[in-house]
């Protein structure tokens, strides 16, 4: 293993030990140093909050721990106003009688022990897509930006310095994940009435597992996930475990085929969360696993896309890079379709798509074309 693989999985058992020791509300011992690489490490897995809450325990690290205690207060800031604006824009969901249903990680916040614990990049929210022009027009009038609109799962908009919303009027692309996108094509017969407003929704506990490991394995099947996800589901299954139906949240997980990827997350998540280890010993096989997830942070790296997309183009058939090459070039249809709003009615239009989208590749993205190119060869 290169010096790179050994120090992120050093960093990585380190983050991992004191985000338990805040998690059990104990004292780590932590020494203090090497705190900016640590730092970096934390960022990189958007877990500096709940690493800093326990190294504010340590009565010796005093004045280190300033960027520390800042990036903290920032993230705490950050989840106020985001939890504010989400319900901002709940209430005009409700006023427009749009049935909504918020995900991920606006719920999972609140099952951590402490508020602040789990850092939020931006808030997503389901809706019904019928109602998007509405939504669209109520977004650009408070002032934000539409970073994509009628393309692919999700309008985002953007509203600086801080305001991240993704508006999904579906779960997954059936262009990208065929499998994910058939399971959740008719979500809403799973889906649960509020009892305390007239167009919320939520998901079961069990339901809203399944999604929390299908997102989970999307991203880990493209750019790769990092130890924030293997946190958020020690968290979640350690919280409701008992009150969870297992026969079939395993019966949906065969369904889309992530089984083994859960039970991979949840076995891992427990014998880094369960209990504060300063030298935990793993298999061969479990440290090659964790090695993945401690160099993925909390989105996934280029590199990573690049290698499972190849690898799965290698799986599925002879001359692995060409097809590789030939499926970024020309993606499947669906992809474009969801993609290239009106696209479904003008099929003719197809080629040209393809055609564009080379042309603005060559003259728009030439260093991203460059690095991904050299990944390949690598």
């Amino acid at each position: 293993m290169d010096y790179e693989h050994n120090q992120y999985r050093a960093l990585g058992i380190r983050a991992s030990y004191l985000a338990a020791c805040a998690l059990h509300g104990m004292t780590p011992e932590d020494d203090g140093e090497n705190l900016e690489q640590l730092f970096q490490f934390c960022r990189f897995h958007s877990m500096t909050a709940i690493v800093a809450m326990a190294l504010e325990s340590v009565p010796t690290l005093g004045e280190k721990l300033q960027p520390w205690k800042q990036e903290k207060d920032r993230a705490i800031r950050k989840n106020i106003l985001l939890n504010a604006e989400r319900e901002r824009i709940l209430n005009h969901l409700e006023q427009i009688g749009c049935w909504y249903m918020p995900l991920k990680g606006s719920l999972l916040q609140f099952d951590y022990p402490k508020f602040g614990m789990r850092q939020m990049s931006d808030n997503d929210i389901f809706f019904d897509e019928s109602k998007s022009t509405e939504v669209h027009k109520f977004m650009l009038a408070s002032g934000y930006e539409a970073v994509t609109y009628q393309i692919g799962n999700h309008d985002e908009y953007i509203r600086k310095p801080l305001y991240n919303m993704e508006m999904h009027r579906r779960l997954f692309q059936n262009g990208l994940d065929p499998v994910l996108a058939g399971y959740y094509r008719n979500v809403f017969e799973r889906m649960q009435k509020d009892s305390g407003n007239q167009y919320g929704y939520h998901l079961s506990r069990e339901d809203f597992y399944v999604y929390l490991v299908a997102h989970a394995y999307k991203h880990w099947r493209s750019g790769g996930i990092g130890i924030r996800s293997l946190l958020d589901v020690y968290i979640y299954v350690s919280k409701y475990r008992e009150e969870m139906d297992w026969d079939y949240i395993q019966d949906e997980l065969e369904k889309i085929q992530a089984a083994s990827f859960e039970e991979e997350c949840r076995i891992l998540s427990r014998s880094l969360f369960s209990e504060p280890v300063l030298n935990p010993s793993y298999s061969e096989r479990e440290w090659k696993a964790l090695d993945v997830y401690f160099g993925s942070g909390a989105f996934g790296t280029e590199e990573n896309a690049v290698n499972s997309k190849l690898e799965r183009e290698r799986t599925s058939g002879k001359n692995g890079k060409l097809r590789y090459l030939l499926n970024r070039m020309f993606p499947p249809v669906s992809y474009l379709q969801e993609n290239y709003p009106g696209l479904e009615q003008q099929k003719w239009k197809v080629p040209f798509v393809y055609l564009d989208r080379l042309v603005k590749a060559i003259f728009c993205y030439p260093k991203r074309i460059f690095r991904e190119l050299k990944l390949l060869k690598r």
